[in-house]
């Protein structure tokens, strides 16, 4: 693939930067971001070529741009397709060709991604000195969904402007392009975010990605404390911060009311469709959510969450979709025996070896001959599950 052209240009309230991408399979599509007024975007090729790195391994294509890249980037991402083609062997290590930058003036801010949710709000309570909080629309949340993100946006502006900081909100198309054929979860929303973050390397010194997992919970996955520093450049560290656990992150958010009411953790959103400005507490990541809160006595304090759609007997319908889910119910489950709270701890018991079940079930399904599972069994065990 080649990036043929690099358009940055002014926009009601902001700047867009707009990269033109041909395939070696054929076909061109633009890829763009769009950042604020008073924070043009980088013109170098750093963005793009953390943008497009795992887009590249997937459909085993070299990259190929006259944009210059840094030096220490270049390095990096050279160890991430040989760490990735490791963590998943269907991907390729893919030759990469660009100029190299001219080291830039080093910017001297710390910005830290921010939603509102329960890895972000940690990560910037934790961390003060991070006087930039970045929102992206057209990750969780639709690029189409602006009437939510319009709401989302004056939330989380009035919350940046409380702690004295500065909210930063980006808008991007990629998800709606070829981009998305890259594996979200397993591998890409970390670079997306390096790629949002170097879209502003000539601002700052420093930019934190929340993580994900505990220290005791880490396996390949989109962002990991080994990969997310790869994407930094000589100018620009890309941190992966707060390798503590989910548990750990909701405990310490509970100390802060405003966090509490504030939290927001579904990308399901109200119809299910996309993440809105709602926690829809009806699926997996929000009822997860709402278990622990309970169990430390501040789900009514979180304004965000409907209380009454929490039921205990309904645990046992969560579809519990993958290992790191898996352990995040583990560490909640000795939470709720500690607290006293069988009955929570034996509905999510039998949550996960439901769940184990149907995703044996899925991988069977797609054996020959086993068509059925997929036709008659999964339908029946999946009716009421949350997922």
């Amino acid at each position: 693939m080649e990036i043929i052209s690099l358009a940055v240009t002014k926009i009601e309230n902001g700047h867009r930067a707009a990269a033109r991408v041909a395939y070696a399979g054929g076909g061109e599509e633009d890829l763009w971001f769009e950042t604020p007024a008073g924070y043009p975007p980088s013109s170098s090729g750093n963005p793009w070529l953390a943008l497009l790195l795992p887009l590249a391994a997937t459909l085993r294509e070299g990259i190929s741009m006259k944009l210059p890249v840094d030096i220490e980037l270049l390095r990096g991402a050279e160890n991430l397709l040989l760490l990735w083609k490791h963590w998943y062997p269907n991907l390729a290590v893919v030759p990469i060709d660009a100029p190299l930058q001219s080291r830039p003036a080093q910017p001297s801010g710390v910005a830290s991604f921010f939603s509102a949710g329960v890895d972000s709000y940690f990560t910037v309570l934790r961390r003060p000195d991070a006087q930039y909080w970045i929102t992206v629309q057209g990750f969780d949340m639709p690029v189409t969904a602006n009437e939510a993100f319009a709401r989302h946006r004056e939330r989380l502006s009035r919350i940046a402007s409380s702690h004295g900081k500065t909210a930063i909100f980006v808008r991007t198309n990629i998800r709606q392009t070829r981009w998305k054929e890259a594996h979200w979860e397993a591998l890409a929303f970390g670079p997306a975010l390096a790629a949002t973050a170097l879209l502003f390397e000539n601002y700052f010194s420093e930019v934190l990605l929340p993580a994900s997992c505990a220290a005791d919970q880490l396996f390949p996955w989109g962002s990991h404390p080994v990969s997310d520093p790869l994407f930094s450049t000589t100018t620009t560290r890309i941190v992966h911060e707060g390798l503590y656990s989910r548990l750990d992150k909701i405990r310490f958010l509970a100390q802060y009311p405003e966090a509490l009411r504030e939290l927001h953790v579904c990308f399901r959103g109200r119809d299910g469709r996309g993440q809105d400005d709602s926690n829809c507490c009806r699926c997996e990541k929000c009822y997860r959510t709402m278990i622990t809160l309970e169990l430390l006595g501040a789900l009514e304090a979180c304004s965000l969450f409907d209380r009454e759609q929490f039921d205990v007997r309904r645990i046992r319908d969560i579809f519990v979709t993958s290992d790191i889910d898996e352990g995040f119910f583990a560490e909640i489950r000795g939470f709720a025996l500690q607290k006293n709270r069988p009955d929570i701890a034996r509905e999510i018991a039998t949550a996960v070896g439901r769940s184990r079940i149907i995703r044996r079930l899925q991988r069977l399904s797609r054996l020959r001959g086993l068509w059925r599972i997929n036709t008659y069994v999964l339908p029946r065990l999946m009716r009421n599950a949350l997922t």
